[in-house]
């Protein structure tokens, strides 16, 4: 474990490129079918964006961008992954479903975003900061983007505070899910765990909700809220530029 930490973005790279394919139809099969429900609630949260300009940083295979594609009318999604692999099924799916004109995927790093200053209306990540380097580097630079009055939103999985929530959690995380990502590991010999097997791992260090409302507050982001949801294994959180 000691090379992944050590080189954590070039982990994360190579996995997530090697799993790019099958990366929506895991992410279905291990939440059962949770993933929709998150969604929905991600949605409710967006309130309306029609004529925005928005940001989705990691977006990998792009659910959340089409998400808000089909509500931004006259407005615009930038769209950016560091994946190269992730960002063809995101083209893939765009296209396919006919918004390539209101989204542009850019290929680049949550770390230093290649994107000017108060830019934006909104700033979205989804299931993306317990993967970068520096959470706080990453909430910085999308706060950095937001156009004042503008909001930045994170949906990702979180650290319940019920041990009858808590235990099965981390249980299933740390034994179950590992044995379901069984089939990514002859797509990924050269990396130093099994690609699931990364999930329990990255959630070790990440901080929790009331922790990761902090940080937003620490990058000068106020009216900073935060929704636990299934429980709290996953969080949404919102906070406004001044």
């Amino acid at each position: 474990m000691s090379k992944v930490v050590e080189r954590k973005d070039e982990y994360v790279h190579e996995l997530f490129n090697s799993i790019a394919d099958h990366y929506d139809s895991m992410n279905m099969f291990m939440t059962g079918g949770l993933w929709k429900y998150w969604q929905y609630r991600f949605t409710k949260l967006l309130g309306d964006i029609s004529g925005k300009q928005v940001l989705d940083v990691a977006c990998g295979t792009g659910d959340l961008s089409l998400i808000m594609a089909k509500r931004v009318n006259d407005g615009a999604i930038t769209s950016l992954d560091f994946a190269e692999e992730m960002l063809a099924v995101a083209e893939r799916k765009i296209e396919h479903q006919g918004f390539s004109e209101r989204v542009e995927l850019l290929h680049g790093d949550a770390m230093a975003l290649p994107l000017e200053d108060n830019s934006y209306d909104l700033a979205t990540i989804g299931f993306a900061l317990r993967n970068v380097a520096d959470v706080s580097t990453v909430i910085g630079e999308m706060a950095r983007t937001v156009k004042p009055g503008g909001r930045v939103i994170s949906i990702e999985l979180s650290k319940p505070k019920k041990m009858v929530v808590a235990r099965p959690y981390y249980w299933y995380f740390e034994n179950i899910v590992p044995l379901m990502g069984k089939w990514a590991q002859r797509r990924a010999k050269d990396l130093d765990m099994a690609p699931y097997a990364w999930l329990p791992e990255s959630l070790k260090g990440f901080p929790n909700a009331e922790e990761l409302a902090e940080i937003f507050r620490e990058n000068g982001l106020t009216s900073v809220k935060y929704y636990p949801l299934t429980g709290g294994i996953v969080c949404l959180h919102v906070g406004t530029k001044q």
